[in-house]
């Protein structure tokens, strides 16, 4: 089985513009790596094109050397991803404390970066275009905001109840799906609803309390 391309076509396009930066030719730095033949320059092109199959490490510093570019030029450069602006008004209008506010901010930010990274940069398959990458991570910015804030206020309601630990995951569980359908469009009460029924059945937990978690969740929402 034939191993995926982790070279991208990305990372061509960054070597292309450090030769370019340097205001040299394909066939220059064909030569000042030692390619030798009438057509050296096409490697250097299909290298700039993302068009060879994993190319040794040692190849990408070598065509770096014949630019006179050092390997952090080209690593700096790839790994620098300019993060998705997160709303924060959710939380700013959040009843909590000015330090878990900014806990949250930050743990939803690291998350969202991560997502940004994993698929700008992927160790494995295809990265996602820039034009389509960009919303997904601000939907996702979005969506963590509001897991934080709900749960944040689900926490809260559950404090007031005699919970064991496991049951209180089991309930942020149902207030994460019914944020799900209300982001889908789905109304309560749909056929998706079933499916959070027979979890309330299977993890035996209080259909009254769960009526007020998918409340507060549906008031939350619609603020």
């Amino acid at each position: 089985m034939a191993r995926p391309n982790f070279f991208t076509p990305e990372m061509g396009a960054r070597l292309r513009r450090i030769r370019s930066e340097r205001g040299l030719t394909q066939d220059e730095v064909a030569a000042r790596m030692g390619l030798n033949g009438r057509g050296r320059w096409s490697f250097v092109r299909r290298l700039e094109q993302g068009r060879i199959r994993n190319p040794y490490l040692s190849t990408v510093t070598l065509y770096l050397r014949a630019c006179g570019a050092q390997f952090f030029e080209f690593y700096d450069t790839l790994t620098r991803i300019e993060p998705v602006v997160v709303d924060t008004r959710r939380l700013e209008r959040a009843p909590m404390r000015k330090e878990q506010k900014q806990m949250l901010l930050h743990r939803v930010k690291r998350e969202v970066f991560n997502y940004q990274d994993e698929t700008s940069y992927p160790k494995q398959g295809r990265p996602i275009r820039p034009e389509k990458q960009k919303p997904a991570a601000s939907k996702l910015a979005d969506y963590r905001v509001q897991v934080a804030v709900i749960e944040h206020d689900v926490k809260k309601l559950l404090g007031q109840e005699n919970v064991t630990f496991v049951e209180v995951a089991g309930y942020l569980t149902i207030a994460r799906r019914v944020l799900g359908e209300l982001r889908r469009g789905g109304r309560l009460g749909s056929t998706k609803q079933g499916s959070i029924s027979d979890y309330v059945t299977r993890n035996r937990l209080n259909p009254e309390l769960v009526e007020r978690i998918r409340e507060l969740v549906t008031e939350r929402f619609r603020r």
